[in-house]
């Protein structure tokens, strides 16, 4: 279903996959979290990497793309987008730090797929199947980023999580993460970045003051 997405473009030409890091479009991620206490606050406007960054694999939740104890880093292209997906509690402290990216990664367009194309000579055996693929992909970014109730999350995110995880281990080509639209605000969009591609180091310090 996924082999050689790479090489599948949208009906104006737009690629499927997409480059991100250094000298791109996407070449660093916003990540923010809220805090209700002082002294943690603190800890994290030092250190971003640790208190913002890819959690240990036993702090892992389980979240749209990823099962419990699998980490993966979520960010957005906007800071905004980033506080909006963490739903801050009123009269809380939010944190947001910016993550430059220090190489080159390939990630999924996920709102590319509602325009893909595939096809060819109708004498082409494979055209049905392909044809079939291309419409199953067209419907694949609504499912995978619908809202989703608190209270349905453990159950909803099954699906999301499986097709993530094996983008990230098993498809040919292997792909480093994902960009899919955010659930909460329209100012940018959400990526997730897989557990191989995930990895968090101290660089420069970029966190920001609270808002």
């Amino acid at each position: 279903m996924f082999g050689d997405i790479d090489q599948l473009k949208t009906h104006d030409g737009r690629p499927l996959v997409v480059a991100a890091g250094p000298q791109t479009s996407i070449d660093h991620l916003y990540r923010s979290r809220d805090f209700q206490a002082v002294d943690q606050l603190k800890d994290a406007l030092g250190r971003p990497d640790l208190h913002l960054g890819s959690p240990p694999a036993r702090a892992a939740r389980a979240g749209r793309m990823n099962a419990q104890g699998i980490a993966v880093f979520y960010g957005a292209t906007h800071a905004l987008v980033a506080i909006a997906e963490v739903r801050p509690p009123v009269g809380s402290e939010v944190v947001v730090a910016r993550f430059n990216f220090c190489r080159l990664l390939r990630l999924l367009e996920l709102t590319a797929l509602e325009d893909v194309q595939d096809g060819g000579s109708i004498f082409d055996p494979t055209l049905k199947q392909r044809l079939e693929r291309a419409a199953f992909l067209r419907t694949l970014c609504g499912r995978m980023a619908r809202p989703v109730m608190p209270d349905d999350e453990a159950f909803e995110y099954l699906p999301t999580q499986a097709v993530a995880d094996f983008l990230g281990t098993m498809n040919e080509p292997r792909l480093d993460g994902i960009v899919f639209p955010s659930a909460q605000t329209s100012e940018g969009r959400n990526v997730v970045l897989f557990h191989h591609a995930a990895r968090v180091g101290r660089g420069n310090r970029a966190a920001t003051p609270p808002h």
